[in-house]
C-alpha cells in the first residue's frame, strides 16, 4: 500500500488573504509612500504567488532593500493579525490526520513566517513539514532555496517524506493543493497530482488552459475530501 501525501499550499488555499493580503499591501504602500495604481498593481498581480521580496521588487519597482522593509512590516502585521483560515480548512487537515495521511504545508513565505502563522492557528499538529523557502521549519529538508517555480523542490519534499517513513520515493502517492497557475503547474511538472482551487485569484479556465482536469478543480479545500473518496482510492 502506498504511503499518501497531500502538500499544502498556504496563501489563497490554508489561509484565505488572496484579498486581505492585496488590502495590506495597497496600506504599505500608502504607508511608506509608493504609488499603487492600476499599472503598478497590475505588474504586482501579475507576479502574485511568487516569493515577496522579488515580487515587490518587480511589481512595485522599487529597491531590494525598501522590499525587505515592506516584507518585514507585512510579516509584523500577520504576526499581529493573523488572516482568517479559508472555511473548513481546519477540518479537511484535522481529517486527513486521522486518516493518517502526511500533510506538508509549502508556501514562498520565508520559512519563519511560514511557522509562525501556523502557530497563530494552532495547526503545528496537522503538518508532517513546513515548508518555506529557506526549508523545513525543524530542519528535516536538506539546507537550499525552496521555491514553487522549480519542480525539483516539490520532489525534494516527497523524497524527505519517503525516507522519513522508510519508503521508496515511487511508493508515495501524492497530490498538491494550490491556488495559482505557477505552483500548480511545476508540480504537475515534478510529476505529481494536482488539485486546483478558486478561493485566490485564478479562475477555472485557468487551470483548464495548463491542462488540470475538471474534476480537479475545486471551489475550495472544503471538497477534498470528497474528492478523494471519489477519484483517489
Amino acid at each position: 500500500m502506498k504511503q499518501r501525501l497531500v502538500i499544502f499550499d498556504l496563501d489563497g488555499t490554508t489561509l484565505d488573504s488572496s484579498k486581505e493580503g492585496k488590502r495590506r499591501l495597497r496600506v504599505l504602500c500608502e504607508i511608506n509612500g509608493i504609488s499603487f495604481n492600476e499599472e503598478t498593481q497590475a505588474r504586482v498581480y501579475a507576479e502574485w504567488g511568487k516569493p515577496v521580496i522579488p515580487m515587490l521588487i518587480t511589481g512595485l519597482g522599487i529597491s531590494r532593500k525598501k522590499a525587505k522593509q515592506i516584507n518585514q512590516q507585512w510579516e509584523i502585521w500577520d504576526r499581529v493579525e493573523p488572516v482568517a483560515l479559508i472555511r473548513g480548512a481546519r477540518g479537511v487537515l484535522a481529517s486527513l490526520k486521522q486518516r493518517k495521511f502526511d500533510v506538508v504545508l509549502f508556501t514562498s513565505r520565508h520559512t519563519e513566517n511560514a511557522a509562525n502563522v501556523i502557530d497563530a492557528h494552532l495547526l503545528g499538529n496537522f503538518f508532517s513539514l513546513v515548508v518555506g523557502i529557506e526549508g523545513d521549519a525543524k530542519g528535516n529538508l536538506p539546507s537550499g532555496i525552496y521555491k514553487k517555480e522549480n519542480p525539483a523542490s516539490f520532489r525534494a519534499i516527497v523524497s524527505s517524506i519517503a525516507r522519513m517513513r522508510g519508503v521508496a520515493d515511487e511508493k508515495m502517492k501524492v497530490v498538491y493543493i494550490g491556488d495559482t497557475v505557477i505552483d500548480v503547474a511545476q508540480a504537475m511538472d515534478a510529476g505529481l497530482n494536482v488539485i486546483a482551487v478558486l478561493t485566490g485569484e485564478k479562475k477555472e479556465e485557468d487551470f483548464l488552459r495548463i491542462g488540470v482536469p475538471l474534476e480537479n478543480i475545486l471551489l475550495s479545500v472544503k471538497e477534498f475530501p470528497e474528492w478523494i473518496k471519489r477519484f483517489w482510492r
